[in-house]
């Protein structure tokens, strides 16, 4: 599924903002991992068990919290070690792990943990 949207993603128009910058191995993006959900996925409780069911079986992510304003819930990962602050399926950790911060480049202003040693740029 994610090499379906990412090959759809590569061929639209640029997003107006580039990643600049290096991973300074902070963690804080597996603290956390937030997913934005559709509305459908929120309010309907067979396609609401089915995502978490999926992120539970193949990301090991756990439910923490839901913010239906927003439309994201958020995780606890089964892989991150907080005692090191790394992940222990480095090699095979879901996609959004790997793809951030770059998936944020298409919505309307990204916003990265403070102190990550990623920027954010407008294209010119």
């Amino acid at each position: 599924m994610w090499a379906l949207e990412y090959g759809i993603r590569r061929r639209g128009p640029a997003p107006p903002w580039k990643l600049e910058g290096i991973c300074h191995s902070c963690a804080k993006c597996c603290e956390m991992p937030t997913i934005q959900v559709g509305p459908a996925t929120m309010r309907i409780s067979l396609l609401r068990r089915l995502f978490l069911l999926w992120q539970r079986r193949i990301n090991g992510f756990d439910l923490v919290e839901t913010d239906g304003d927003a439309g994201t819930m958020s995780f606890r990962c089964a892989h991150f070690d907080w005692s090191t602050r790394r992940c222990d399926s480095y090699a095979s950790r879901p996609w959004m792990c790997r793809d951030y911060p770059r998936g944020l480049m298409d919505q309307p202003w990204p916003e990265l943990f403070e102190g990550c040693g990623y920027r954010v740029q407008l294209r010119k």
